[in-house]
């Protein structure tokens, strides 16, 4: 298991509150209505779409925060509805996850949390899923990555 950090992201992003029981309703269609409102804007999306999750740590009743974030070049530009503002930098441990959203608990996350548990590692109170292919919620080709952060 590769520890791993990123650089600072330039994003576009709106904050939620949600749980894991009501999380795609808590989404509904918030990245869709970001990535209109950036390209309305005339602000070119750069890589694929990240959400960020913070304070989420399995419990599925519990609120946690939630930044749907799609990575812009030259956010100075955007005036839009949303914020900009810059994921901070990250340490992590990645694992790729594909198929469909209903089935990332069971078959992403908890496989990956064991694994990263057993490898003596401390998790951080932050995971992000960058959204590399998606196709829809039902899909058996979604490819996202899940990055656990590491203290």
């Amino acid at each position: 298991m590769e520890l791993q950090k990123s650089s600072g992201i330039e994003v576009i992003a709106l904050a939620k509150k949600a749980t894991l029981t009501t999380i795609m309703q808590d989404i509904g269609r918030s990245p869709e209505l970001l990535l209109e409102d950036i390209q309305q804007q005339g602000v070119r999306p750069e890589g694929p779409m990240i959400f960020v999750y913070r304070g989420c740590d399995g419990d599925m009743e519990k609120p946690f925060d939630l930044q749907i974030c799609q990575p812009v070049k030259a956010a100075d530009q955007y005036s839009g509805q949303y914020e900009k503002t810059e994921l901070e930098p990250f340490q992590y441990v990645e694992r790729r996850y594909v198929g469909k959203m209903a089935d990332m608990g069971a078959k992403g996350y908890e496989p990956f949390i064991a694994d990263v548990e057993k490898s003596g590692l401390k998790m951080g109170t932050q995971c992000r899923e960058i959204y590399t292919q998606y196709i829809g919620p039902d899909s058996e080709e979604n490819i996202t990555e899940l990055q656990l952060g590491i203290q």
